[in-house]
């Protein structure tokens, strides 16, 4: 993706636009400067302590031999595996490499990076004109 703007102009506008979207969903800012962003998200401790608690919960369900418990040892599981899932650590990393005419964007990173990508189109503005060449 292009921008007819500057890196540093646009490090600013993707600072204040696409921080608050990604702190919504856990992320913090690890990195910025005229290269580029980075934003990670970590399993937090209580994301931890939640995927541990039920994994426990899980293993003492399903070693019981009992159906009830057995048949809750699973829910406990699969809730294990899905609190994981959607907490798992991931970075979103934003390229800006200075270009003639503007600024060349890379977006990297998984499915939250995606999302930024919009937002980042957005920021960036219509691709610069082409610069006038022979007629």
């Amino acid at each position: 993706m292009r921008s007819a703007l500057q890196p540093e102009r646009l490090a600013i506008e993707l600072q204040s636009r696409v921080g608050p979207f990604l702190s919504q969903r856990g992320y913090r800012m690890v990195g910025h400067g005229l290269g580029g962003l980075a934003w990670r998200r970590d399993l937090s401790g209580r994301a931890l302590a939640g995927v541990v608690t039920l994994g426990v919960l899980a293993l003492g369900g399903v070693a019981s031999g009992d159906l009830g418990t057995t048949v809750f040892g699973l829910a406990c599981g699969v809730g294990a595996g899905v609190l994981s899932y959607h907490r798992r650590p991931a970075n979103v990393t934003i390229g800006l490499t200075k270009v003639q005419g503007g600024t060349e964007l890379t977006i990297a990173g998984g499915a939250d990076a995606e999302k930024v990508g919009s937002v980042v189109s957005t920021v960036a503005g219509p691709p610069p004109a082409p610069r006038g060449g022979r007629p």
